[in-house]
């Protein structure tokens, strides 16, 4: 019996001649994977709600990091450590 064994797609280490680079599969023209569909694939795969949500989570985190700080330096009433 004539088997054919694929690597797994879990990023496992496969043998130097068998390795991929991450563009063959993770672009979205001409990909080995561009016709499986219902799953999300970073790299081949673009939603804009998902992207401006993820900036705004970003953006958001180093707004109240920054306004965390400002309001401690702020508030300190000239109290030293």
């Amino acid at each position: 019996v004539e088997t054919t064994y694929a690597f797994p797609i879990t990023h496992m280490v496969a043998p130097k001649g068998n390795a991929l680079n991450c563009t063959q599969c993770h672009i979205r023209e001409s990909s080995r994977l561009a016709n499986i569909t219902g799953l999300y694939m970073p790299g081949r795969d673009k939603s804009d709600l998902m992207d401006t949500i993820g900036w705004l989570s970003v953006f958001g985190a180093l707004a109240g990091v920054f306004l965390h700080g400002m309001g401690r330096f702020f508030t300190r009433n000239g109290k030293e450590e």
